[in-house]
């Protein structure tokens, strides 16, 4: 919970937390499952994970992706509808090339 900023909704009812906190809750709960032992996994699907986020977790999000992504070798796709997080983050589009925008 720690690495997705989110310790201190611990003791708290998922339902009573914002939309941005539960989202931050749900992306602890599926790094939990990364870090089960073998078989890990090779691609992780993301659909909108950014979507109540503020911009400070967005960022911290895709940061912490990368850093996984180098320490545990697994694959990202993820479906965004924000441009910018997109052309910011991403390494490569469904032919391998990075997209030219």
């Amino acid at each position: 919970m720690a690495l997705c900023d989110c310790s201190q909704l611990a003791s708290r009812d998922y339902r009573q937390l914002s939309g941005g906190e539960q989202q931050r809750v749900q992306l602890a709960r599926l790094l939990v499952q990364l870090w089960e032992p073998e078989p890990s996994p090779k691609w992780l699907f993301l659909d909108e994970p950014t979507s109540a986020l503020d911009i400070h977790h967005q960022q911290h999000l895709f940061r912490l992706l990368r850093q996984l992504v180098r320490e545990r070798q697994f694959n990202v796709c993820c479906v965004l509808h924000d441009l910018n997080l997109a052309a910011r983050y991403a390494t490569g589009g469904a032919d391998g090339k990075r997209p030219p925008y």
